[in-house]
């Protein structure tokens, strides 16, 4: 018969999400239940920037960028659609969050998606093909679960927690 304070055992359990682990400490069993959910304590977000890091809503009202005509009638519009392009305070689930952060410096957070499906409900073809012409794309950052905000339409994410995954070329 195996010794089982001379060696580490786990056992992953039949139920997913749960590993335990028997630990020999002193020569006495401790078992300890790891929820391995916690582990994945990292999750990928989507967000249209330029190589700068600019967003295009930043580049329009706040950097003056010389978009065509078509691009800034299509941005103008979403400023005045908050139900389908709501901003932070008008997203009510990223407002409750945001109010309830205790990291709420504006300057340090970056608007993105959880996934790409709500990009690009928010971003049609012919906006994502104009923004592409002008140097903005689609990049995918991996960022600590506790440095993200999901609201209804958008998220935020915390730019110096998040690590660049992937920049679209396409």
């Amino acid at each position: 018969m195996e010794k089982k304070s001379e060696s580490l055992i786990m056992e992953a359990e039949q139920s997913i999400g749960h590993v335990e682990i028997t630990v020999p400490v002193r020569g006495v069993q401790e078992r300890e239940s790891i929820n391995t959910l916690d582990v994945q304590k990292q999750m990928r977000v989507y967000r249209l920037e330029n190589k700068d890091g600019f967003g295009p809503y930043t580049l329009f009202w706040d950097r003056g960028a010389d978009f065509p005509r078509r691009l800034l009638d299509i941005l103008m519009g979403h400023n005045e659609d908050t139900v389908n392009h709501p901003n932070r305070s008008t997203d009510k689930k990223l407002w409750k969050q945001w109010k309830l952060n205790k990291y709420r410096i504006y300057e340090d957070w970056r608007f993105c998606f959880a996934d790409m499906p709500s990009l690009r409900v928010w971003f049609d073809d012919e906006t994502l093909h104009l923004l592409k012409d002008v140097g903005v794309n689609i990049v995918e950052y991996e960022v600590p679960k506790d440095y993200v905000m999901v609201g209804d339409k958008q998220a935020l994410f915390k730019a110096e927690k998040a690590k660049k995954v992937l920049t679209s070329q396409d």
